[in-house]
């Protein structure tokens, strides 16, 4: 019921790039990676329905999902990605500059 209620918002929607249908259909990817077992996790208490324990992977998906909600978009994230990576390529400069005033 509950992934029939999320296929039917998200086909109704108006617009397919909105955070709110970006949401529901996270929610939906994650229900069915769930569901398959693709994620490993373990339930760390038996009789409760929702106790898994967050490995390493459904921790990186919790910042994407926050990252996500916060309004961030492929586009934002590949920006902030040519950031990182340029300011990478400036330190490596930097290390080669001073390896080389350390060998003269």
């Amino acid at each position: 019921m509950f992934e029939n209620n999320n296929n039917i918002k998200i086909a109704s929607s108006k617009n397919p790039n909105s955070l709110e249908t970006m949401t529901y259909k996270t929610i939906r990817h994650y229900t069915i990676v769930f569901a398959a077992g693709v994620l490993p996790v373990r339930k760390k208490n038996k009789k409760k329905i929702f106790s898994w324990e967050n490995c390493e992977e459904l921790n990186r998906l919790a910042d994407l999902n926050r990252k996500i909600n916060q309004g961030m978009t492929l586009t934002s994230l590949r920006n902030d990605f040519a950031g990182l990576e340029k300011s990478v390529f400036e330190k490596a400069d930097k290390i080669a500059v001073l390896k080389s005033e350390l060998a003269t």
